[in-house]
């Protein structure tokens, strides 16, 4: 393994009911006892959780994900390590229909999404799963402590 980062850049997703799936372009990293997010566009707007209260890490496989989970599972957490894509389709096709094969249908917008995080964690595996391992060993010190 290479030399580990301090932070790293990723968008948040907020998982569960009324949560917005909009992407948070920040950077995430270990504090003394907590992971701590910090958006780009407004660095007071600090988001943190204590180790202690993080029930599971875990890297969704063949996708450049990191899905947190914190108070016995209660409240989910993604972090993209690449920026997410939109998952509804457009409203309007993107090109003119021609027979409608232009139209972006859900089928072939999820599809094209699912590929594109696919390539994505093809170059991003690696820090990943380093980030993967950080998290979980602080995690359990936290716990231990």
């Amino acid at each position: 393994m290479g030399a580990m980062t301090a932070s790293v850049t990723v968008w948040i997703v907020p998982l569960g009911r009324g949560a917005t799936m909009d992407g948070v372009k920040g950077s995430l990293t270990i504090g003394e006892g907590a992971l701590e997010f910090t958006p780009t566009d407004d660095p007071l707007g600090v988001k943190r959780w204590s180790l202690a209260e993080v029930t599971r890490a875990r890297r969704l496989r063949g996708s450049p994900v990191l899905l947190v989970e914190l108070g016995g599972g209660e409240e989910r957490v993604a972090f993209y390590f690449v920026q997410p894509p939109p998952l509804q389709p457009p409203e309007e096709p993107l090109r003119p229909s021609l027979g409608g094969f232009g139209r972006p249908t859900k089928r072939r917008v999820r599809r094209r999404n699912v590929t594109y995080l696919g390539m994505a964690n093809r170059d991003l595996r690696e820090l990943l799963r380093e980030w993967e391992v950080r998290v979980r060993a602080a995690v359990d010190a936290a716990k231990s402590a």
